[in-house]
């Protein structure tokens, strides 16, 4: 791999300039310099180096493996303090950062390199005191300092470098060119991943499965006094291992096991946050907007004949289309007021991953001026499939009916880069991972005719995706 010295010098140029910029404008300025490399792989960029950079660091691919970013190493980091402006706090701070930077892109219309925004927002705007995501909080977002992006079969290295008024000292530019070409040599893409021990099976603790059924059971009571049409109660399933979980390989086993899904990853001081989920919420190319009403389940059959009676069922089944034409609904409604025109599948198509058939309606729009991917979120955010209908009155059973915080499960998650492109899925399907704990989330749409029994074996094949990829089998 050619890391050589054209490149060293362009980017101490770089680093000189935005030195010289911060200091004129007194501002914090971020120098970004692309550069594409051959034979660099953004997993095993991940995998040679997580050990340097194990308090920060993403992973994203995009559920048809287009797509693959890895980040490494915090340039910037954004905490999110104001809840009720979170969206236009994070959209506004982050056009600021791209209007002061100076990027070097010979690559201008490659998606996902230069600076790059990852990160996502907690679920609920409203956080109980939690334990568990003091190290996510409201939400995080940061610009990776080394980031890989693989697109279209081409490989892409970004370098992001703060540049303060007060200046760099030669010696401090020489440590990050010294880094950078260290963490290129390690990435080497013959320097294959090898999974180097089987996760043991962990211990499971069970919290309070016997009184989530009975939360469920107040809240169809509600639903039948027609206080909401829909909630989606979730649970919490931890698992302790004898020893700390290895997150590579557990992202490798999300990669091998869920082809039709998009896996992520995001750790803030040692914690990880990582799941493959099957749903987006919003992606941005342009003007060209794409999300999915992804809402209504059932389970794989055992055979394929099985499979097929399944869907049929599925795409019959008049509680799973009552909940997904809530979503519909929404998402069709938020379209319309974002964009100038919009389209939308006649009816519901089957979503199939691993362990479970969802029912599936794409819908794309047209943008209008100055909206951005953030101005999306917000309305989108919490979909039907994830928090309920009407949206605050379901919000509000949620923090009254579920015996965890949610955190980051269930939130958006995403990036977006400097021309404002980007993508956020649903975080579902999801644990954090503690060093040795694994806490893992699903959950189910409850609706008036709900059966509370059927829906706690729901959230068992809504665990399997996670369970799989850290060994356990307790719900195969």
């Amino acid at each position: 791999m050619n890391v050589g010295i054209k490149h060293m010098i362009n980017i101490e140029n770089l680093i000189n300039s935005g030195v010289e910029k911060a200091r004129k404008n007194k501002h914090d300025v971020i120098v970004s310099y692309v550069e594409k490399l051959d034979g660099i792989d953004a997993f095993q960029f991940i995998h040679s180096n997580i050990d340097h950079f194990v308090n920060e660091n993403f992973y994203w691919q995009d559920a048809h493996s287009n797509l693959l970013i890895a980040g490494l190493g915090a340039a910037m980091t954004m905490n999110i303090t104001d809840i009720n402006n979170r969206y236009e706090n994070i959209s506004e701070e982050w056009q600021l950062l791209v209007e002061r930077s100076i990027i070097n892109n010979p690559y201008p219309k490659v998606t996902g390199v230069g600076p790059v925004l990852f990160g996502g927002f907690s679920f609920d705007y409203v956080n109980k005191e939690s334990n568990l995501w003091k190290n996510f909080s409201h939400g995080i977002f940061y610009v990776p300092k080394y980031m890989v992006t693989n697109v279209n079969s081409q490989s892409y290295f970004t370098m992001n470098i703060i540049c303060t008024p007060d200046g760099m000292r030669e010696e401090d530019i020489e440590q990050i060119l010294k880094e950078r070409n260290f963490i290129l040599q390690n990435s080497n893409v013959n320097n294959k991943f090898q999974v180097k021990e089987k996760m043991s099976l962990p211990n499971v603790i069970e919290k309070n499965s016997s009184l989530w059924v009975q939360q469920v059971r107040k809240a169809i009571h509600l639903l039948n006094q027609e206080y909401a049409k829909k909630v989606v109660l979730a649970r919490d399933l931890h698992l302790l291992f004898e020893n700390e979980i290895d997150r590579v390989a557990l992202l490798q086993n999300l990669r091998d096991q869920q082809k039709n899904s998009y896996i992520f990853s995001l750790t803030s001081n040692e914690d990880c946050f990582i799941g493959a989920t099957p749903e987006r919420l919003v992606k941005k190319e342009g003007k060209r907007m794409f999300s999915a009403c992804v809402a209504g389940s059932a389970p794989r059959g055992k055979t394929e004949d099985d499979d097929e009676r399944m869907k049929k069922e599925l795409l019959n089944d008049e509680k799973n289309l009552g909940e997904h034409q809530f979503v519909v609904d929404m998402i069709t409604e938020a379209f319309q007021q974002l964009c100038e025109s919009i389209s939308k599948a006649h009816s519901p198509q089957i979503m199939t991953n691993k362990d479970i058939h969802h029912l599936y309606t794409p819908v794309e729009g047209w943008a209008k001026d100055k909206k951005s991917i953030f101005d999306f979120v917000k309305e989108l955010h919490p979909t039907p499939a994830l928090g309920g209908t009407p949206t605050e009155v379901a919000l509000q059973m949620i923090r009254d009916f579920e015996l965890f915080e949610r955190g980051m499960y269930a939130g958006p998650i995403g990036w977006v880069d400097y021309r404002h492109n980007g993508e956020f899925v649903v975080a579902i399907r999801s644990g954090l991972i503690r060093d040795r704990e694994a806490v893992l989330f699903a959950g189910c749409g409850i609706v008036r005719d709900s059966n509370p029994e059927k829906e706690f074996v729901e959230t068992k094949v809504k665990f399997r995706p996670m369970l799989r990829a850290l060994g356990g089998n307790i719900y195969e």
